[in-house]
């Protein structure tokens, strides 16, 4: 990820930067349109794959989640309503919006759902042409490499499972990928374009799923961290907040439209998060759920997150240096954290819901770009530097192991 790795793993056929298309000499036409038809046919692939995968779910199996998002689009189509489990703060329109063309017309349930699974399956499997322009331009990852890395993050579990259901999760994966890619675009070529395009993404994410609060802060935090180090002016700066704003007004105005047709169930979060954290034990036990829901980042990419977060921490540390590379990697860190963090809070203080030793369905949107980053390293370090991020890896796994098993010996000791 540093310069002289980004030498070492550049593909000999380019004699420059694989990241900037402007550089690169013209390919003879055969060869320019292999990697784009590659990855259109991994693409309908994919979707053919996912669909696939949930031939046997004709109805929804993730309650009450599941019935909360069909039935809000459902009514935002102008058919009947329901309920949700939303709370009045913390609802979101997005993904009811993106699926709700399924319930046009006039069809039956089973047929609108796997409609709601299509739409799914072509969002979720943008993972692999987005997986492999992070990886050649994050990563400057040979074609081939990119590839590879690109398949294995577009069919990690944690990325394709939610594409059978009709959860909000199905598109975020790719989203993030997206996000971090425009980050790093901007970072690299500061202006109002490339400003607009970070905004309007944090801006999906607010109107997609609460979690978009912690991208929204993160995203407020980085254009002022650019603004104070002169690597953005007022005019990026406007770029970057005002799509932020429309899509929070077009949030607004989709449960506007909804009225009082899809009753909510949910409660808003108050004293019962206040309470939840606001003790001794209260705050062990969040940073006891924020620690896990980190390890289980680093299971479910095989270890590659840990490998990833020891290299992105060094490079974070290090002088010179891409910035671009530094920038959207202390991004995608905090994101992590951040997410973990904010997911902990909100579960806290869910009094009615048992309590899980684990529940990281709210991390799993990260698990493409840290596996990428960690397959990355794989590819680009020396032995010797392999070995000690593999041991921080090593590390991670075994001490959030340990940490699982005493919070359920606790739970066992009592009585529970």
């Amino acid at each position: 990820m540093t310069s002289d790795v980004r030498d070492r793993v550049a593909d000999p056929a380019d004699p420059v930067d694989p990241a900037d298309p402007a550089e690169v000499p013209a390919a003879p036409a055969r060869r320019r349109w292999l990697v784009p038809a590659l990855l259109v046919l991994g693409w309908l692939a994919g979707v053919a794959w996912r669909m696939w995968l949930a031939r046997h779910v004709a109805l929804p199996i993730a309650h009450t989640d599941e019935d909360s998002y069909l039935n809000t689009a459902r009514a935002l189509a102008g058919g009947p309503g329901g309920f949700s489990s939303e709370n009045g703060p913390l609802r979101r329109v997005g993904y009811p919006m993106l699926i709700s063309p399924a319930f046009l017309g006039e069809r039956d349930f089973t047929d609108s759902y796997r409609l709601v699974q299509l739409i799914n399956a072509a969002v979720n499997a943008t993972v692999l042409p987005l997986a492999y322009l992070l990886a050649r331009r994050l990563l400057a990852l040979r074609r081939s490499y990119a590839l590879v890395a690109a398949a294995v993050a577009a069919t990690l579990p944690a990325t394709a499972f939610y594409a059978e259901v009709a959860m909000i999760d199905a598109v975020l994966a790719p989203l993030v990928l997206a996000w971090l890619l425009a980050v790093h675009r901007w970072v690299a070529r500061p202006g109002a374009p490339a400003a607009a395009t970070v905004g309007t993404l944090v801006g999906a994410f607010h109107l997609l799923h609460s979690r978009g609060l912690v991208i929204v802060a993160v995203h407020a935090g980085l254009v002022l961290l650019l603004l104070v180090r002169r690597r953005a002016t007022l005019g990026q700066a406007l770029a970057a907040v005002l799509p932020v704003l429309a899509l929070a007004l077009v949030n607004a105005a989709g449960i506007r439209l909804l009225g009082d047709r899809v009753y909510l169930l949910g409660n808003p979060p108050g004293g019962g998060t206040v309470r939840a954290v606001a003790s001794g034990q209260g705050l062990l036990r969040l940073g006891a759920a924020v620690a896990t829901q980190l390890w289980y980042l680093v299971v479910i990419t095989f270890g590659m997150a840990g490998i990833a977060w020891a290299a992105a921490v060094r490079e974070l540390r290090r002088r010179g240096g891409d910035p671009a590379v530094r920038w959207t990697l202390g991004v995608a860190l905090v994101t992590s954290v951040g997410v973990a963090g904010g997911a902990s809070v909100i579960l806290a203080g869910i009094t009615t819901k048992p309590l899980d030793a684990i529940y990281g369905r709210y991390v799993q949107m990260l698990a493409p770009c840290w596996l990428l980053v960690g397959v990355g390293v794989l590819l680009t370090v020396a032995y010797r530097v392999l070995l000690a991020r593999a041991a921080v890896a090593v590390a991670l796994l075994v001490g959030g192991a340990a940490l699982i098993a005493a919070r359920l010996a606790y739970v066992a000791s009592r009585g529970h």
